[in-house]
């Protein structure tokens, strides 16, 4: 069952806030939907709990979207610092005939 969360994501009275935190629950449900083995507890998630929670983002004031994108946000950081700097040196060696050996990067290459 295909929920079609961009239409979802679209439609009604909903902000920009609101609209991001349903992609981001979007992606959690695909990654529910693959790490889910369990026939019962697939079919819970996707008639119950998904349903749930999305149902409760469209009920969310913009406030508390806003807030939880925030906490979202600040956990995210230090990854995406990480990823800002990799990509930052990626496209200076591409641009430039001295390449920055890659053991600086150790840190920032661990998850991109």
């Amino acid at each position: 069952m295909k929920l079609g969360l961009a239409k979802i994501a679209g439609s009604g009275k909903m902000t920009q806030a609101h609209n991001i935190a349903i992609q981001i629950l979007g992606v959690c449900n695909d990654i529910a939907k693959r790490k889910l083995q369990n026939k019962i507890l697939f079919a819970t998630w996707e008639k119950i709990v998904f349903p749930f929670f999305l149902r409760q983002v469209k009920l969310s004031t913009e406030q508390e979207i806003t807030r939880d994108l925030n906490l979202i946000y600040a956990q995210l950081k230090p990854f995406i610092n990480k990823k800002q700097i990799k990509d930052s040196i990626d496209e200076a060696n591409n641009i430039s005939d001295i390449q920055i050996p890659s053991i600086f990067l150790r840190e920032e290459r661990k998850y991109f």
